[in-house]
């Protein structure tokens, strides 16, 4: 859900962009005007609260505690009493855990491709990762050169985007990631090889 979200703001983002491009022509004004308005983000040092689960993981309980408080009263809910207690000495048998490991072995990038189950999700995650961001990224500089205004283009690509987060939603719910990834993957690669063919007047 939280990357869901965090795509649709993207994709917005982009919609965004588009317009302000459209609206300040001048490239030392766009920078200032896609740049300086982010400078507000560093007052949500004094706004957000910190990570409660960060706060946890760092051993710092007791302000886990007064987050989490207030967390559930703005949502109106309890927090169990017992809750922050469990989770002190779930992160306690976690620690020691850890170093207990840390002292047996070290494990580094090969060890992605030790077993023969490792290794095959490796290639397969990696290679899902690099298709993704190649195709992506060549997508999106291939927008302005679709012909007609570049600007329209552009918005085109960010919002095209937004329907697709809002399918692959339920449908990660109801299918799974592992079919949603792959039909989803096919529909993408069949949209690019018509778009290749239909340029070159195949149909």
């Amino acid at each position: 859900m939280v990357t869901v979200l965090t795509n649709i703001a993207y994709s917005l983002g982009l919609v965004a962009l588009a317009v302000v491009a459209y609206l300040v022509r001048d490239w030392r004004q766009l920078a200032l005007a896609t740049s300086v308005p982010f400078l507000t983000f560093f007052l949500y040092w004094w706004v957000l609260p910190e990570s409660p689960r960060w706060l946890l993981a760092r051993g710092r309980f007791d302000e886990a505690e007064k987050v989490l408080n207030t967390m559930a009263r703005v949502n109106g809910r309890c927090l169990n009493p017992n809750f922050i207690l469990d989770m002190k000495r779930k992160y306690q048998v976690e620690r020691f855990s850890k170093e207990k490991c840390s002292e047996e072995r070290s494990y580094g990038v090969m060890d992605l491709f030790r077993t023969p189950n490792l290794r095959r999700k490796t290639i397969i995650i990696t290679f899902i990762w690099f298709t993704n961001t190649s195709v992506y990224v060549g997508l999106s500089y291939y927008a302005a050169l679709l012909g007609g205004d570049e600007f329209l283009n552009f918005l085109l690509a960010g919002a095209v985007e937004l329907p697709t987060y809002l399918v692959l939603w339920p449908s990660v719910e109801k299918l799974g990631r592992r079919w949603t990834l792959c039909i989803s993957m096919l529909i993408g690669g069949v949209a690019c090889l018509a778009t290749l063919l239909s340029q070159h007047g195949k149909f």
